[in-house]
């Protein structure tokens, strides 16, 4: 196949596929191993560009207040639209913005500036993209102030490209991403910030422990996020589930401790050559702290969402401790075999060729084989080097996959079995996941958590399959990655309920 359609859908951070594809990675895509990171505040590039040329500004015919406000459009460009929007003040007779594409995770980005021209333009550039949205009004003759001005026709250039990208007034309070699902204060309950050692005690683990009113003792639990690094609310696309599923866990009467990941927020450590099997060291950490607290009772419980289901195995086969795990989007086959069944999800509810399909997953499987094979680490690159270049991929990128497909995570994940660790759990298990999952397909994950749990003589299981919801429990259209800042829910409420109250179940 001599095209990289399939790294699109093959190399990402692979249990929870958000690529944070900017619109420098409109037409041609990169990838890398844990480029799913919730990193709202520093936005990825796949590269940078040169700064943009400065230009000379004639005299405005029109004033700068017509352009003061929030404005939206959709840009259509390699086979996607996307949702751009622009939030322009006005304060001391000049201009600031920024840009948020909710869509690739990018929230208040700056304008490095934001310029009235002549013939009733403005002009803002952000040299990071290497790219300029020049917008149109009107004429000045009929424009009196800026709330007469309803459009603006514009183009948004790039990489030499240029795409047409017409803006609507919209209302400011809905691009500040407000999701209807935060909960909002006053709690009835303490939310203490804490912090604890990580798994191998060199680093400190910052979170937050929601406790219930009252004395105690509480039932409690920890929250184990997905792969890449996320913070204690694993946020995404400005959604918070954890926030969401602690603070009905604990309007419920259970505690409940979610933690930063490694190198995020409050949290130390160097994540990158970190394994799944040292996030779960974290992860029996917070559990260690949890268990210390005075007002915590014996009855602990693990909630893991995607890669995090995986650690909650762990952690269940090896603790005597834990009461019950919840897993949410779990994966139930070999990380090879997921990553296989991703990709081919992906690509097919993408409209891509069964051609392209099957040759992607051939090539998937080969290079696979190889990273989890004994070879030495020399052969290794050599042999996943020259797979790539053969499958067209041009050289810098496959020399950043290969080094991807090589890092310490991906070779732990590609190897590992969900299987034996589920084979040991002898607790009551949950096991949820959305039929429109494409990043962990449910029934064959779901399929190979039954089994495993059977192999266990494990009779206290729960499994569901939770109708139309995608990877993050939205309910969705298509289930891809694309849908996921356009959705409002958060968490599906029928879905969190059902959680919510097996688990009181659990631990009455």
């Amino acid at each position: 196949m001599k095209n990289s359609n399939f790294l699109q859908v093959c190399f990402r951070s692979l249990l929870r596929v958000t690529a944070l594809f900017l619109l420098l990675s409109l037409l041609t895509f990169s990838c890398s191993k844990r480029e799913t990171q919730e990193r709202v505040e520093e936005p990825i590039m796949t590269e940078k560009t040169k700064q943009l040329p400065e230009t000379e500004s004639a005299e405005p015919s029109i004033e700068r207040s017509v352009f003061a406000g929030a404005w939206e459009g959709t840009l259509s460009a390699g086979g996607q639209d996307l949702r751009i929007q622009f939030s322009i003040v006005e304060a001391e007779g000049s201009l600031t913005g920024t840009i948020s594409i909710p869509q690739q995770n990018v929230f208040n980005h700056p304008a490095a500036s934001v310029t009235v021209k002549e013939q009733n333009q403005v002009e803002l550039t952000f040299p990071d993209f290497g790219s300029v949205y020049t917008g149109t009004v009107e004429s000045s003759d009929t424009v009196e102030s800026s709330d007469t001005v309803e459009s603006i026709a514009g183009v948004w250039k790039q990489g030499g490209a240029s795409f047409k990208l017409d803006l609507k007034k919209a209302d400011q309070q809905a691009l500040q991403n407000m999701r209807p699902q935060d909960p909002s204060p006053p709690f009835p309950y303490e939310a203490r910030e804490v912090t604890f050692p990580g798994g191998n005690g060199d680093f400190t683990l910052g979170g937050t422990l929601t406790v219930p009113e009252g004395s105690g003792p509480f039932p409690a639990c920890i929250l184990v996020s997905g792969s890449g690094q996320q913070n204690r609310d694993e946020e995404i696309f400005n959604h918070r589930p954890f926030l969401v599923i602690a603070d009905s866990l604990t309007r419920a009467g259970i505690a409940v401790l979610r933690y930063d990941d490694r190198g995020v927020g409050s949290s130390g450590g160097n994540p990158e050559s970190a394994s799944t099997w040292d996030f779960s060291q974290d992860a029996a950490a917070a559990l260690d702290f949890l268990s210390a607290q005075p007002e915590i009772s014996s009855s602990l419980g693990v909630i893991g969402h995607s890669e995090g289901g995986l650690i909650a195995a762990i952690l269940a086969a090896e603790r005597k401790d834990i009461a019950w795990i919840a897993l949410l989007a779990s994966p139930g086959v070999t990380g090879a075999d997921l990553l296989v069944m991703q990709s081919e999800a992906i690509m097919r509810t993408s409209k891509m060729s069964e051609q392209q399909i099957s040759a992607a997953g051939s090539i998937n499987r080969r290079v696979y084989d190889i990273a989890v094979s004994s070879r030495s680490d020399e052969e290794k690159y050599s042999m996943i080097h020259g797979e790539l270049l053969k499958a067209g991929i041009p050289g810098d990128q496959a020399e950043n996959q290969t080094l991807v497909l090589l890092s310490p995570w991906m070779v732990y994940f590609l190897a590992a079995d969900p299987s034996d660790y589920l084979e040991q759990i002898q607790i009551p298990v949950l096991a949820m996941n959305g039929t429109k999952d494409l990043q962990v397909p449910y029934a064959e994950n779901l399929e190979g958590i039954r089994t495993a749990l059977e192999k266990a003589g494990n009779n206290d299981v729960t499994i569901t399959a939770r109708n139309g919801l995608n990877h993050l429990f939205q309910p969705a259209d298509t289930g891809l990655v694309a849908e996921y800042a356009l959705i409002e829910t958060t968490f599906d409420p029928e879905s969190l309920n059902f959680m919510r109250d097996w688990i009181l179940d659990q631990v009455r």
